[in-house]
């Protein structure tokens, strides 16, 4: 066991004096271009020389050598200080090992070995030039780049070749940039840059990738539609490694299996460029191994045409251009939101389009069409440009649109029967343009002819185009030629069975034909059936009693058939069906004639008319007023009548007082006849009434009689007094028993004894006079005024203008002689003291207004204005009148007009003025009263005292003059 034990002893005794020989420093610094400073215990080992080797051939040369200089730590003497200088030594910090010699701080004993790996300083590095994704050589910059041997370097353990490793044995090499040959890559890769020191790496970048340029092969099919583009771009680095490499369009990222090739310098992908809806610039991004590329590079889709129209030579027009990009993007609402500009007016300067030498104004686009205005001009093959913001079209279509003036374009049509309406563009001019019908000249003929459906008629500048197609033509090839021998486009036409009515049946039935059109071949001996549909759903079926053949000379496609139409009236819903063939049409019942009616001879009330398709159903005075497909309604004098026996043929009814002359109408199952028959009744005059009371400015007057209408007579009525003739323009029919005439005769009450003569057809009737009698004056309103009145003796037109007079006004008018006067009202206040102007507003006022009282104060000077206004002057008054129980009651107005007086309460003084300057005069008074008693000791008091020592002064005078007077008194005293 003890032997044991000393044997540990010694073991660890021998370990420590081994450890106790190198170097262990406390801590070291390393200053750029100063000096190293290690810091080791007092009683260890430290450091007196480094020297720095390197191995050429077989023999070591001192590279360098670093004498280091060590002093006990003065502020703590267990720590031993050593430094060496590394003034202009750093560039010499290179080469294969270093040796270094050491010390113990005990017994001064000396050895010498190799650097420690954990004393080696960690490079600095300050930058790098970063390597192209070939592979390319780079320099790192820093310090203590190359502290020991000139190898290995690696990335990711493969070897990093140093550039200049022949010089690194010599003084030439320059171990703060040491260049490397850096492999082929892309990202950021690992670099260890020191094998002592293991655990130092640094990450070097490849270059950015760049774009130089790019190409875009644009794929057309037959029909100019854009298919799947390839897109070549080039530039450097690039990467060849497609799994890094990832390429962005816009916001779209290219799928790997869309990548073609990918090169350093080169990349190939195919790209759906039909997907960029807008000519724009769009950003493209290529990021290898998570690089990006710097800057901004884009890539251009332009407008790509696929079709245009053409325009006449003669007048130009609008050109219209299909295909696609042929819009810009939308801006930000922000942008165009200027002052609500319309997007197309706002861009439009950057819309560019020159057909030929010509520019074609733009008008608006969408993304898929693009109009511009194109002014008259000649050519054929008209090179196009289109520019939209600086971007050209896009090349490599399939064909290349031109554009040549003149060339008709058929872009749709619709068939009306056999009437075929073409819509395109150039399409010539009218019985000029040629029809090709299945690559054959269609004969049509001249403009002499009266059916003008037989014409090629071209309309709307050239846009619209009609002609008839002939009936043998089931299903036809079309194009057009026009004057300028220029072709069109050929569309397909697809007919179908179409009919034609050549007249209508009657409503007791007829045979009739109908003409079919578009038979196919296969149908040409049927015989065609019709069902005939009723409101009721009854379906009656009816066929031809004949069978049209076609003759092989004159068959044009087009057959009549007969057919014996039932007994029926209105319209009516048809299948017509021949062979396999079936179309819906319809027809109408012959509308009802009137072809005379005369009276009874039996009875003059009886009224027989006679004519076809009467119907056989009369309407009568039923409720029900509205059209009926199996009732025929008659109207007479603006009246539906009943009628005794109807037919087709006949009809009876009986008159009325009411009838007047008038149009006979008939409707027979909604079919009317197409001219009103006239029946004229004799007019009887039985008598003529007032309708009411006339106005001052007139009335009406009632003729009574039977049969009366407005065309047999023309009354007029001439009033005494006036010597004016009423016209019948002012007349109005109410039925034929009361004609109702508007006679303006103006006047007033009943004492002048007015009569109205009535006339007809300018004949007095004796016999047929009215007296005419007036309202009375009524009263609605007033304001008070000031009145201001121009009077112009010039004779004129009755004209009234009126206006609201409560904040002014000025009023054109004219009185019963017919003088014109233009009156000024302006609103001021109206006291009872002092009275003032006045404006009534009210009706059936006349001129002269014989009297005006308000609150039985009378209103002088009364001026006629209108019959709905009058003025007059209020006399000022200090008197309470009986109608003025409260200061708010209101005030009755009277006026008289021609015997007739009318009033209404309406009238209300403003503040009273007098009462105001009673209850100031009482104020006065008050003051008044302490005036009076402060004059009261001059003016009274004073002249008192003055006439008491007058008196005394008397007194004393006149007993001067009696002294006897003395005596008696005294006498009396004793």
């Amino acid at each position: 066991m003890v032997k044991l034990f000393f044997s540990l002893l010694i073991t660890l005794i021998f370990i420590d004096i081994i450890y106790s020989q190198y170097v262990s420093p406390i801590r070291i610094n390393y200053y750029f271009n100063d000096n190293i400073t290690i810091v080791t215990n007092s009683s260890r080992y430290y450091f007196t020389k480094w020297s720095l080797l390197r191995h050429v051939a077989k023999r070591d040369d001192v590279r360098l050598v670093l004498d280091w200089t060590c002093n006990l730590n003065v502020n703590n003497k267990e720590e031993r200080i050593c430094t060496t200088s590394m003034a202009g030594k750093m560039a010499q910090l290179y080469g294969e090992d270093w040796y270094c010699d050491a010390k113990s701080g005990t017994s001064n004993q000396t050895y010498s070995n190799h650097l420690p790996d954990s004393l080696y300083p960690f490079p600095i590095i300050y930058n790098y030039t970063k390597p192209s994704t070939r592979g390319s050589t780079i320099t790192v910059s820093g310090e203590y780049l190359r502290f020991g041997t000139g190898n290995p370097f690696n990335i990711d353990h493969v070897t990093v070749v140093m550039t200049d490793r022949d010089k690194f044995y010599t003084d030439n090499f320059d171990c703060q940039n040491i260049r490397f040959d850096f492999p082929s890559g892309c990202g950021t890769v690992v670099f260890n840059l020191n094998e002592h020191v293991s655990t130092f790496n640094t990450n070097i970048q490849y270059m950015n990738p760049s774009i130089n340029n790019s190409t875009i092969t644009f794929n057309f099919d037959s029909n100019n539609v854009e298919q799947t583009s390839k897109i070549q771009l080039i530039g450097n680095n690039f990467c060849n490694n497609v799994s890094l490499v990832n390429v962005s369009i816009g916001n779209e990222l290219i799928n790997t299996y869309d990548m073609i090739s990918v090169d350093h310098d080169e990349i190939q992908f195919n790209y759906n460029s039909s997907k960029q809806l807008y000519t724009e610039k769009v950003p493209i991004v290529i990021s290898a191994g998570g690089t990006p590329t710097l800057g901004n590079f884009f890539i251009s889709f332009g407008p790509i045409i696929n079709s245009i129209n053409s325009v006449p030579s003669s007048t130009g027009g609008i050109v219209t251009i299909n295909g696609q990009r042929l819009k810009l993007p939308p801006q930000p609402s922000s942008f165009t939101n200027i002052s609500n500009i319309n997007e197309d007016n706002y861009n439009k300067n950057l819309y560019k389009i020159l057909i030929g030498n010509k520019e074609c104004n733009y008008i608006q686009s969408t993304i898929n069409q693009l109009t511009c205005s194109l002014p008259s001009g000649t050519g054929n093959n008209l090179s196009i440009s289109l520019i939209i913001n600086d971007i050209g079209v896009n090349s490599n279509q399939s064909t290349i649109i031109t554009f040549s003036y003149g060339i008709p374009i058929i872009e749709s049509y619709k068939i009306n029967g056999n009437i075929v309406t073409l819509y395109g563009s150039s399409f010539g001019e009218t019985n000029k343009t040629l029809i090709i019908l299945n690559d054959k000249i269609h004969s049509t003929t001249t403009p002499s002819l009266k059916d003008h459906d037989d014409l090629v008629q071209v309309f709307n500048n050239e846009s619209m185009l009609t002609f008839k197609l002939p009936g043998n033509l089931v299903n036809a090839n079309v194009s057009i030629k026009t004057p300028n021998s220029k072709t069109s486009n050929t569309i397909q036409l697809e007919t179908q069975l179409f009919v034609q009515s050549i007249s209508s049946p009657k409503t007791v039935g007829s045979i009739n034909p109908l003409q079919l059109y578009f038979i196919n071949s296969t149908n040409e001996n049927s015989i065609p059936q019709i069902k005939i549909f009723n409101n009721n759903s009854i379906v009656i079926t009816i066929e031809s009693n004949t069978t049209s053949k076609p003759n092989s000379t004159s068959y044009d496609g087009s057959l009549p058939y007969q057919f014996l139409f039932p007994k029926g009236c209105g319209k009516k819903i048809i299948q017509v069906e021949i062979g396999n063939q079936i179309v819906n049409s319809s027809f109408s019942y012959s509308p009802p004639t009137t072809m005379y009616c005369n009276r009874s001879n039996s009875d003059s009330m009886l009224m027989n008319c006679f004519g076809e398709n009467f119907g056989t159903t009369s309407h009568g005075n039923s409720d029900n007023d509205k059209d009926d497909d199996s009732t025929t309604v008659i109207t007479f004098s603006n009246q539906t009548i009943s009628t005794i026996s109807l037919n087709d043929t006949m009809f009876s009814f009986k008159l009325k007082e009411s009838f007047y002359k008038s149009g006979l109408h008939i409707r027979v199952c909604g079919i009317d006849s197409l001219i009103d028959y006239e029946i004229k009744l004799d007019s009887f005059l039985k008598s003529i009434s007032m309708f009411d009371k006339f106005n001052t400015s007139g009335g009406y007057i009632l003729i009574n009689g039977d049969y009366l209408s407005l065309d047999n007579i023309k009354p007029s009525f001439k009033c005494s007094g006036d010597n004016l003739s009423y016209s019948s323009n002012y007349c109005k029919l109410i039925n034929g028993t009361e004609i109702k005439c508007l006679v303006s005769s103006s006047g007033s009450g009943s004492s002048i004894n007015k009569t109205c003569s009535l006339y007809l057809n300018d004949i007095e009737q004796i016999d047929k006079k009215v007296q005419i009698f007036y309202h009375s004056p009524f009263v609605l309103n007033f304001t008070t005024t000031t009145t201001t009145i121009k009077i112009n003796t010039t004779p004129t037109t009755n004209t009234t203008n009126t206006a609201s007079p409560l904040n002014g006004t000025k009023t054109t008018t004219t009185n019963k002689n017919n003088i014109m006067s233009s009156t000024t009202f302006k609103r001021i206040p109206i006291y009872k003291s002092k009275g003032g102007q006045v404006l009534i507003f009210g009706g059936n006022f006349y001129d002269p207004i014989e009297s005006v009282t308000i609150g039985g104060i009378k209103c002088i000077n009364p001026i006629f204005i209108d019959y709905e206004r009058l003025s007059c002057n209020l006399l000022p008054s200090s008197l309470k009148s009986k109608d003025e129980s409260s200061s708010d009651q209101l005030l009755y107005v009277n006026v008289t007009v021609g015997g007739q007086s009318g009033g209404e309460y309406i009238f209300k003084y403003d503040n009273d003025e007098m009462n105001v300057n009673e209850n100031e005069n009482n104020d006065d008074g008050d003051d008044n009263d302490h005036k009076r008693l402060r004059w009261l000791v001059p003016v009274i008091i004073i002249p008192i005292v003055f006439v008491i020592g007058g008196l005394s002064v008397l007194a004393f005078i006149f007993k001067k003059k009696l002294p006897c007077f003395s005596q008696n008194n005294d006498l009396k005293n004793k």
